[in-house]
């Protein structure tokens, strides 16, 4: 089993938001922060692709500094059963609302928490929808309990 490192943190959620506009955003806001970070390619396993449905690629940044912050951004349009029942039964309009929902993965050390706090936050301000808010999404939209907790996960930065 492997062990964690001392005093590093991870932590993810779904984000209502398209992995390209997260993408194109978090660019802009550590471009005004004057950070250095270096943006990769990410490919998706297979089994976390299979049950997303984004497909295999994803964008990942680090972020550099005396510590080093990952964030990963994975397109996550739906599970297999929602792909195929929503395939069918959608309009244009719901299948690429399913488009719109993204899993953000953030590596950290305890030392740089604040400063992903308030990338975060001026991330959050592009939007016109909070970046917890996943309504839009049709899988999410009877899913109350995954929501609040979605919701209270981002309240760690926003």
């Amino acid at each position: 089993m492997l062990k964690r490192k001392k005093n590093k943190n991870s932590w993810s959620a779904f984000a209502g938001q398209s992995m390209t506009s997260l993408t194109h955003n978090l660019e802009n806001v550590l471009q005004t922060m004057n950070i250095d970070y270096e943006k990769q390619a990410y490919f998706v396993p297979s089994l976390q692709s299979l049950f997303l449905g984004g497909g295999k690629k994803g964008k990942q940044f680090k972020i550099n500094g005396k510590n080093g912050i990952m964030i990963k951004f994975i397109p996550a349009f739906a599970d297999p059963i929602t792909r195929v029942v929503f395939g069918f039964t959608s309009s244009e309009k719901k299948i690429k609302d399913m488009q719109k929902v993204s899993v953000v993965e953030i590596n950290f050390n305890v030392q740089d928490e604040t400063l992903v706090g308030k990338i975060f936050k001026k991330v959050n301000n592009h939007f016109q929808r909070p970046l917890w808010d996943i309504s839009h999404h049709p899988r999410f939209q009877t899913a109350v309990v995954l929501a609040r907790r979605i919701r209270r996960q981002w309240n760690r930065w926003l």
